[in-house]
Formats: C-alpha cells, structure tokens, sequence
C-alpha cells in the first residue's frame, strides 16, 4: 500500500483556524505534526517554548521525538496519556489514523499541573540552554497551571479534534482517488479520440495554454506536409507570426469554457474553425481544434453578397442598375465579356455591354428563350457563350449573354439563373416605377391644381405628411410630429382636435370654419376630415376661403348699394311727384298774382328747382343715370355741390375750395364726375375720423414730361385731406376692387376702383401721393377740350300762348294729373285725366283725343304698352311721355330720353312740348 503523506491530504489553511479556535476555546497549546514529528502546523505556542526551548536544536529534536512517541503509545494503547517532557512541561496527543496508518498527530499541551519551583527550575533550564535566568524564569511564569482533571476534559477535546481531522484527511484521500480514476478514464477517452481523429477529413489539432500543440492528426499534418507538430506553437506554424494573433481565442475559451468559430484561411483555402475546450488527463485544460474546408461555400457567400450588395446599390436609373448587374456579372463568372440585349417593339433597341463596344456573334439572337429552355451554353470555336432570357408575364423583354474561356458548370449557370431574376425584378420595377411616374405627376399636377391644404395625421394625432403648392403660415417642415391641437391656438386646436376624432370614430367626414390670426392679417379656414379606414389615420383639407368671405362680404355691400340704389330711384320719383304739385302751383300762382305774389310764387319755383337738383345728385349717388357727355366747367360743377359737400363731410371737417379763376373746360358726364367728386370727398372724410382740412384745387397743367403719364394740357381736380395717410406697400393696391382698409360694414372697396374707372373711361387718369400719417392726396388729370360750356339761361318771363286742343292725361298719381290738368287747362287745352291705363282706353273708346301724355311706369300696363294700344285706336294721337324715374329706367321701356318729360316739369318745358306734339 502507497505511504500517505498528511501535508498533501489536509488544506493546511482551514485546519489551521480550526487549530486556533481550539486554542482560544481551551487555553493551551496545540500542533499538528506528520508521522514522523514533523511540525505542519502551530497555534498558541509559549513564548518558553519558541524562544528557548526550540530554538536550541537538541532541544527540537527531543520534543519533535518525545510528540511522536506520545502519539504512538497514545494509537497503540488506545487511550488518553499525559506525560512531561524533558522540560517539565506536560502534554498530550492524539493519533491521526486513515485506513489503519497513522499519518499524524495533533498535540496540545505546554502546562503545569500543579506550581513548580519557579526559581530552582529556572536556574536549571537556563543553565542548560546557556540563556538569562531571569529571562527564562519571566517566560516560565507564562505557562498555564491547569489541574489534571481539567486537563484530561482538554484531551477528550483533543481526541475528538483528531477525529475530525482524520475524516477530513480521509475525504481527500478519495477525492483524490476519484480523480485519479477519472483521469485515467479520460486518457483512455483521450487516446481513443485521437485514433478517431486520426481518420477524419478534417484537420485536428490540440493545444494547450502556451499555444503550443500537444496532438495533431493526419489530416492536420498533411495539410501542412509536416510529420510531427506536437511541441510547434500554433501562430508561427500556421500564420508565421512571432506572438499570438490579435483575433485568438484561445484565452476566451479556457476561461470562459465555451465554444468558439473563427474563420481563417490556410494554404489557400478557406477554414472554419470550431475551438472546444478539453480537459487533459492531468488536470489541465487543452483546445482541440478542428478545421472545416469552406473554400466552395464561401466563394458562394462571397458571390452571393457581392450580388447582395449589386441589389443594395441598385438606385432609379435603370440603365446605370442594368450596367452595374451586368458587371457584377462579369466578375462572378470570370467572363471575358457580356451584356444585355433589350426588346422593344418586336426588336433590340437597347443594349448594354461590357467591355464596351462588343457585341454577340451573328446568329445566336435565335435564340427561343420563351420556350422550354429559359437558358442555354452554346459553343464557338474555343469560346462558350450563356444564352438566357428574361421574360415578363409570359413575354419577352430582354437576352442576357456572357462570353466564357470554358465550359460552364452547374454553379456558373446557378450564378447567371439569380443574375436573370434581378434582371427581371429590375424590368418589372421599371415598369411599374414610369406607372407610378406618371400616375404621381397626374397626382402633382391635381394637387397644384387644387387650391387647398392636405395633410395626413396618424392615429395619435400627429402630422406626418402635408401637401400644398403655397402651404398656410401654420405648416412647415418643424410642425411635423407634432399634435394637430398644438399647430393653432388653444380654441381653434381643440375644435379641430374634436372633429378630428369624430371622423375617426363615426367613420365619416367632419368639417369645421375657423378664423385665424395669420402673418397677412385675419384669414377665414374651412376644413374637411375623412378617415382612412382600417389605419387610424384621418386626411384633412383646409381651404382658405378668405376671400370667398370677402366676395360673400362685397356681394352684400353691392346689394346694398343696388338697394340703395333703387331706393334713391323711388325716393326721385316720390319726391319728383312732390316738386310737381308744388311747382305746377307755384308757376299758375305766377300768372295769376300780383307782384307781391308774383315774388313769392318765384321763391317757391327757385326752391323746387333747387330740390330737383338735389334729387340728381341723389341719383348720381345711386348711380342710376345715363352717361351724357357735355361741356363742364368742373369750378360752376363743385360750386353747385358745395353745400352738399359740407353736409357729407360733417362739421368737424373745414372744406376749402381752391378754384383757379381761368379753369379750362373738360367733357364729361356731369352725373359721372359728381360720382366720382362724392367717392373722394367720402374716402377724404373717412380718413379724417378726428377732424381736419379738405382742400379742393383745380388747376391748368400741360405734361410734357414722364412717359407713364401722356402728353397734353389737362385740368387737375386734387383733393388733399390731413388724414392718416396711406402706407407706400399699400398704394399700389387702392385701385382694385373690393380692396380696402376700412372695418368690416365700413366700405365695399368700390369706391376707387369705380372713380378710377370712369376716369379712364374720359380719357384721363389719377396721381396719388401719401405718406402715413401726413395725409393723402388724390389728383384727377381730365383731358381739355377747346369748346365753351353752355352758358346758364336767362330767366325771362313766361308768357302762355292761346292753343287748343284735347289732351288724354294718365298717372297713377292723383295729384300729378291734376296739376297737369291744371297747367294745360291754364294754356287753353281740353283735359281730362285717368289714374290708370285701363281707364284711358276706355275714355279713348268712347271720344278721340289728340294727344297722350301718360307716365311711363304705372302699375298693370306701362305707358309705353298704353301709347301702343292707343295708337290702335286712334292711329293719329301723338304721344308725350313723363317719368319722375332716372333714364336707366326709362331706357327698360324703350323710352328715349328726347320724348320724355322728367319731373317736375315747368310750364314752359310743357307748353313746347304740347306746342311742338300738336303742331
């Protein structure tokens, strides 16, 4: 049987804390020894001891042989022995026995039973060692006295330590033998591994922690046609390298225990090699190495992601996708040249080769490759050409062919089957992507049309997408990924927001108008929201409808002007009737009275006169005149106006007037001109809300000058207020329709633009100079004319003539036939008078009369329907028409203005008229 050795059984480390734990439990001394009385290990050992005692060497020798002998009798008897060594100390130990052999012993001791004679026993010892007494005797008063009956309880103790030290020791032992059995397994396992390896393919090789091979198999050792490699280290054998590669793996596995692939390349050939941990039968830990050829699978990947990467770089163009396919090519196969034909409308009309410039030999275009064989190997002379086709739905669209130094095998023409797809795939995409080409520019070309904002919110929300050809202020490139709600302000956002998830949960369009504050001022927005289904998204359209509003805003203010228009039209013709009665009375009253009366009957006419005229003005305001060009004298024109002007600008505001004395003359359309006087005056007005000074000039000019304006001598009507003024960006916009400044309800925008129009319209134009704040003024250049204006008429005595003569009145205003039955019967005519068209033609029936006078708008039947119907009648009867309506009226009726009396009318303007009719 094998001699065991206790130091190689026992962690000395843990054995010895339980060593000192024993020694603080008891008090005492205590040491392992080995079998021959060797010290391992100590605890808690006298000072008396270690310095004196064991120091001296015969002294060491005597304990080291009196603890062995102790244990010994201790093993053989069986028992607890104590006994004092030769240094009056007293001991014990106890045998450490494995499997019938005692290996050791565990002793403690180093006490006194009972006290000694300190001094005595001093002088002795040190004597004996040759050391101080005192010295000696101070140590020797260190030992412990321990009775012999505690003692013998520390003994137990001791026994029972050993005890356990024994079955320690004895655990290792077959700890040991285990792994000496599974070591030998595992060089058996070993050796019939490697004879395996021995017979593999595949090169095999271990190594251990150094690099250095400590088995290499025949396959290994053919590759690298060398007969021994145990002892080489794998870096300089393999890749001559003088320290270990940078990539290794070695390190990771013996550490980490795991497997691991690298690839690398030998001989060259392509490798992968796969390092597994392996335990040698030693304890240690080796790597075997075993090597895959992957030379032709890897060219295959490589030929793969090099047609992989093709595809990647594949971009819109497809002639310059074609080219690069087609070189691809070339270097997969090793082809000497090739290229790619391109049928178009039966023939090759495009054609993409490589080197440039060549071409396929005559008489392999025959090729069928819309038949059984997609792809064939064709040969001429030392060359081999790859014929395949390309085709779309059962339809040719291309050849590709390449040109060989030798047969293609299986792999050439797997590599040319993959080249053929990408060929057709990038075909197919071609035609589908000048499909969406063109289908995308009907879609821009409709989007720009369409004078809206689209844009697409996904399911949260969010902006993603927008479309518009000007995009509103709210939209830009930053507001995308935000929330719908956050683009506005906190009202309009959270409206949108909620008719955004209304479309969304009812499944149905939701609209909503907002007004928004923008960079131009406030903007009207209507929206639209429709859902995309099965997506959560929602399509929105707004669509600014500013100036639909401002149309919808302008139409109401036309309709309000043709209202007012038409009122003013009534209005005159009410108040026409009015002045009638008053002065058909007023000019009988002439006749008749004296000159007192006389007078009177004057001032009444004068003041009817002087409403007739308001009455004009009134309908120049509603415009509702027909244009009459005449000769004007615009200074007698704004003097006649002057005190309307007053009254339309109001008492805060001065009027001046500043009339050159020698003012040439225009022609022009009075009503017109007064048109245009009233629109100035009123912007003039408006500009002035505080108060100010409107200054009204005309002049003589004569332009020679700009080109803008044409040369000439012109009469310059100016209005200069002290206004506000009108900024410089805005001046260029004051003449279009429906643009103004003014609020909401306070102007049409009309105003300029129908003064500038009527302007042009008598050959003249307008010059306008502002600033803001420092007022405005407008000047109106209107052309000069050479000829006089009428100069005004005399008033001279009226002097009725005798007549005769019977005359059919008509009106449906009472009190206007009376007053021409009146006027007429005071000129010697016979009258009678009816108050409606029905009752003139049956007065008309019954007696013949020789003249008509009847109004030209009554109600059931028009004058000019009666005139007709009289005529009938009585074929002969002349006809005068009066109307207190304005000539645009009259001209709906085919009334011309020559044969019209326009109320009130005089009795002088009557008397010719019946004079003239009768005659």
């Amino acid at each position: 049987m094998k001699q065991l050795q206790l130091d190689s059984l026992l962690p000395l480390g843990p054995v010895k804390r339980l060593l000192k734990s024993f020694a603080r439990a008891t008090g005492v001394a205590v040491v392992l020894l080995d079998a021959e009385g060797n010290y391992l290990t100590s605890v808690n050992y006298s000072r008396l001891c270690r310095r004196f005692h064991l120091r001296y060497p015969e002294g060491r020798e005597r304990c080291q042989l009196f603890a062995k002998n102790l244990g010994r009798d201790s093993f053989v008897r069986g028992e607890i022995i104590i006994r004092q060594c030769h240094n009056y100390l007293y001991d014990g130990t106890a045998p450490i026995i494995i499997e019938g052999q005692c290996l050791g012993f565990v002793g403690c001791g180093q006490v006194f039973i009972e006290p000694p004679d300190y001094e005595t026993l001093a002088r002795e010892q040190a004597k004996r060692y040759k050391v101080p007494v005192a010295e000696y005797l101070e140590a020797l008063k260190e030992i412990p006295i321990i009775p012999e009956e505690r003692f013998r309880h520390i003994l137990i103790l001791q026994q029972e330590l050993a005890s356990y030290i024994s079955s320690l020791a004895y655990s290792s032992l077959k700890q040991e033998e285990r792994l000496r059995s599974e070591r030998q397994a595992l060089e058996r396992g070993r050796s019939a591994l490697f004879q395996i390896f021995d017979h593999l393919r595949n090169p095999i090789y271990s190594i251990d922690r150094n690099w250095r091979i400590t088995y290499a198999n025949q396959a290994l050792r053919r590759l690298v046609e060398r007969r021994s490699l145990e002892g080489e280290q794998c870096y300089r054998l393999f890749f001559n390298q003088s320290k270990p590669c940078p990539w290794c793996f070695i390190k990771d596995i013996l550490h980490g225990g795991q497997v691991r692939l690298v690839n690398v390349r030998l001989k060259g050939r392509e490798f992968v090699s796969l390092g597994v941990p392996f335990p040698d039968p030693e304890g240690d830990t080796w790597v075997v190495n075993t090597f895959y050829d992957v030379t032709i699978e890897e060219r295959w990947r490589r030929a793969l992601r090099k047609i992989n990467s093709c595809l990647l770089s594949l971009g819109t163009a497809f002639d310059k996708n074609v080219t690069l396919l087609v070189n691809t090519a070339l270097d997969l196969l090793e082809a000497r040249a090739g290229g790619y034909l391109r049928l178009q409308e039966g023939s090759f009309r495009s054609f993409y080769s490589s080197p440039q410039g060549t071409s396929l030999p005559p008489g392999l275009l025959e090729f069928n490759f819309t038949g059984e064989r997609p792809m064939e190997v064709v040969a001429r002379g030392e060359a081999f050409y790859v014929l395949a086709g390309v085709g779309l739905k059962g339809q040719p669209v291309g050849l590709l062919w390449f040109q060989l130094p030798f047969k293609p095998g299986v792999q050439n023409l797997e590599m040319a089957t993959i080249l053929v797809e990408a060929l057709r795939r990038e075909e197919e995409r071609c035609r589908y992507h000048q499909a969406l080409e063109t289908n995308l520019n009907r879609m821009r070309a409709l989007l720009r049309a369409i004078p809206f904002t689209i844009f697409r919110l996904d399911n949260k929300d969010r902006l993603i997408e927008w479309s518009a050809e000007n995009p509103p202020d709210f939209l830009s490139e930053a507001t995308l990924g935000k929330r719908l709600d956050k683009l506005f302000d906190s009202r309009i956002g959270r409206s949108l927001l909620k008719k955004v998830r209304q479309a969304r949960e009812r499944q149905e369009i939701t609209g909503l108008e907002f007004e928004m504050e923008t960079a131009q001022g406030s903007r009207y927005y209507r929206s639209h929201h429709c859902p995309v289904e099965g997506t959560g998204e929602v399509v929105s359209v707004i669509e600014d409808i500013t100036e639909d509003r401002l149309l919808q805003d302008n139409l109401l203010q036309l309709q309000k002007m043709e209202g007012l228009g038409r009122l003013a039209g009534g209005i005159a013709h009410d108040f026409n009737n009015l002045l009638m009665g008053i002065m058909g009375q007023a000019e009988l009253m002439l006749l008749e009275s004296d000159a007192s009366g006389q007078r009177r009957a004057k001032e009444i006419i004068n003041t009817c006169k002087r409403g007739a005229e308001l009455v004009q003005q009134l309908l120049a305001f509603g415009r509702r005149q027909e244009p009459q060009f005449e000769v004007l004298d615009l200074n007698r024109l704004l003097q006649e106006m002057a005190l309307m002007l007053t009254r339309l600008i109001g008492e805060d505001i001065e009027l001046n007037l500043d009339l050159s004395p020698k003012l040439w003359s225009i022609k022009g359309d009075r009503v017109k001109i007064q048109q245009v006087i009233l629109n100035l005056v009123v912007n003039a007005r408006d500009a002035m809300p505080q108060g100010g000074v409107l200054t009204v000039r005309t002049k003589n000019k004569r332009l020679g000058g700009p080109k803008s304006f044409p040369r000439g001598h012109y009469v310059v009507l100016s209005f200069e207020d002290t206004g506000s003024g009108i900024p410089k960006h805005l001046l260029p916009l004051i003449f279009e329709p429906f643009f103004t400044t003014k609020e909401v309800g306070q102007g049409s925008g009309l105003g300029l633009a129908i003064a500038h129009s009527i302007v042009t319209q008598h050959g003249g134009f307008i010059e306008v100079s502002s600033e803001g704040g420092q007022g405005t003024v407008f000047s109106i250049y209107f052309p000069r004319t050479k000829a006089r204006p009428k100069e005004p008429k005399i008033e001279r005595p009226f002097r009725p003539q005798a007549s005769s003569g019977r005359i059919l009145v008509v009106d449906d205003e009472e009190s206007v036939c009376q007053i021409l039955r009146d006027m007429l019967e005071s000129l010697g005519y016979q009258i009678d008078f009816s108050l409606s068209a029905e009752e003139a033609l049956s007065r008309l029936k019954k007696a013949p009369y020789d003249l008509l006078i009847t109004d030209v708008v009554m109600p059931q039947m028009s004058g000019p329907e009666l005139a007709l119907k009289a005529q009938r009648i009585h074929p002969e009867i002349k006809v005068i028409y009066i109307s207190g309506y304005a000539g645009e009226l009259l001209a709906r009726y085919g009334v011309r203005p020559e044969d019209c009396l326009s109320k009130p009318i005089t009795l002088e303007a009557l008397s010719s008229k019946v004079r003239r009719a009768l005659q």
